[in-house]
């Protein structure tokens, strides 16, 4: 779900706006944006019931910049 928000979406021509600019201003949109961080911040900190592989990591790290 991340990947398509951050890459597979495409912006709006008539506001130029992507898909998290309109989540984050959404009445519901906005919880996803906080379920997103919490969930790289858990992973990054270790806190996930799976241990994950360092490409795992990897891609959790990219997410949490780009959210950043």
């Amino acid at each position: 779900m991340m990947t398509e928000i951050f890459d597979g979406y495409v912006k709006d021509h008539g506001t130029n706006r992507d898909a998290l600019d309109i989540l984050l201003v959404h009445q519901y949109g906005n919880y996803v944006v906080q379920q997103m961080i919490t969930i790289c911040t858990s992973a990054l900190m270790g806190k996930e019931e799976r241990r994950l592989s360092p490409s795992d990591l990897g891609m959790y790290a990219a997410w949490y910049e780009q959210l950043l």
